[in-house]
């Protein structure tokens, strides 16, 4: 075969690979999904073990992630797809500019009864006294978590600028609250289980008493599901509506198999603790999240406030309310 010949085959088969590599509407793909190894992902560890998602045709890749804000340009670049996180002030910044970012389902509301989900806990050992009779506290340093703390020690008229603040891991703040070397912790769960069930500390306030029905975290999509394909994005939306399904039952003996091997934690503490629960519609408390821009805004972390429209799309829930009465009336 002459040389043009073997040029004209080799295009020819690039551009069937080409083809056969565009995905077509209701085709399998992959979505790329951050992960943390805490229980408040379960859902999504749930859809991924129970084959939920797989169902739908999708299929999940993990993107493990040490905190939101580091996981935020992943979102924005196209690195991943889904991004489940709590809002910070660069999320708000990225909305009010016009990038491609949305929040389109609820991950986490804190509700209001006897289920504890985050709470201020106060050492059960005789504390010594601070010098100026300071507080100090393990707190948090991402904005929304100190939206939350503030809120909770204003509650108790304690000002949070007042508080010497520390930032301990959370295995080494459970000895340090019970040895009083902190007067207080900031915690979530599984992690007030356990201090309260070792002794290491008290339930003092709790987040929901303070800020009831606050939205504590959210899924985001990007510029693929936003734009590039919305079809993909109504389908995972669907998907995840079954997942928080399962996990809103709480600690059933399979819900707590798959979220102690998630993440590697022990299964009696993640059976006794509080499971967040998720808005079965998937709507937002869009009133929480637009107070919490303007806290951000007041503190000069937010530079120009998004607007609802460019915060909160819809539309995504909405398709899986469809499909859900779809399949409803098989």
């Amino acid at each position: 075969m002459s040389r043009a010949g073997l040029l004209t085959l080799l295009l020819a088969v690039m551009a069937c690979g080409t083809r056969e590599a565009t995905q077509r509407p209701g085709e399998r793909a992959t979505l790329r999904i951050v992960t943390q190894s805490y229980m408040n992902f379960s859902m999504f560890h749930i859809g991924k073990a129970d084959s939920i998602f797989q169902r739908h045709g999708i299929d999940v890749e993990w993107v493990p992630v040490q905190n939101s804000t580091e996981s935020l340009p992943l979102l924005l670049n196209g690195t991943v797809d889904v991004l489940p996180a709590s809002l910070q002030p660069g999320m708000y910044n990225a909305m009010a500019r016009g990038d491609d970012l949305r929040i389109v389902a609820d991950r986490g509301y804190l509700p209001p009864g006897d289920c504890t989900t985050l709470a201020l806990l106060r050492s059960t050992a005789g504390t010594p006294k601070r010098a100026g009779g300071r507080v100090r506290a393990s707190l948090e340093r991402g904005p929304s978590m100190v939206y939350v703390a503030e809120a909770m020690l204003a509650s108790v008229g304690v000002d949070v600028a007042t508080v010497e603040r520390v930032d301990i891991p959370h295995a080494p703040e459970m000895d340090a609250l019970s040895k009083g070397s902190i007067d207080v912790s900031f915690s979530g769960e599984p992690w007030v289980t356990r201090n309260v069930r070792t002794g290491a500390g008290t339930v003092w306030v709790r987040a929901q008493d303070v800020l009831p029905n606050h939205q504590m975290s959210v899924v985001l999509f990007g510029r693929r599901l936003l734009r590039d394909d919305r079809a993909l994005g109504e389908r995972f939306m669907t998907a995840y509506r079954e997942a928080v399904a399962v996990h809103n039952q709480g600690a059933t003996p399979h819900n707590v198999a798959i979220v102690a091997a998630a993440t590697r934690d022990d299964p009696d503490v993640i059976r006794a603790a509080c499971w967040i629960p998720v808005q079965p519609s998937l709507r937002i408390n869009l009133a929480s999240v637009l107070e919490q821009q303007s806290w951000m805004v007041a503190r000069g972390l937010v530079t120009s406030p998004a607007s609802a429209a460019q915060i909160w799309d819809s539309s995504f829930v909405v398709s899986a309310d469809t499909a859900a009465q779809r399949l409803k009336g098989r």
